[in-house]
């Protein structure tokens, strides 16, 4: 089974709907992380659904650089991609380019909606 974690802002709720039907349609399994309350730091949820993912996509949308908060964890999703060794996939949206620093990118999609 393959495993794709994917980095985003929950307020792109339209888009990730269509990302999982997309990634299912071809029996890719989504990750996906919201805040909720859990026994365990959200960090160690994240780490672990990196860690047995193939691939980090990160959708890189006005709502992801609109909260310092969201920023903040997605960055922490691209290091924990590098440190786990896996392709960090930065998707952007071709006619709403966002001017925002990805380290460790691997590969870069633009995609037209």
């Amino acid at each position: 089974m393959v495993n794709v974690f994917i980095s985003h802002s929950r307020k792109d709720k339209e888009l990730i709907r269509a990302i999982d039907d997309i990634f299912r349609s071809v029996d890719v399994t989504p990750l996906f992380m919201e805040f909720t309350p859990e026994s365990k730091p959200p960090y160690k949820k994240i780490e672990e659904n990196v860690t047995k993912s193939n691939a980090v996509f990160l959708f890189l949308t006005e709502n992801v650089i609109s909260s310092e908060y969201t920023k903040n964890w997605i960055s922490f999703e691209g290091g924990l991609a590098k440190k786990a060794n896996k392709e960090l996939f930065v998707v952007e949206d071709v006619n709403n380019r966002i001017h925002f620093p990805v380290p460790y990118v691997t590969d870069y999609i633009l995609y037209e909606p």
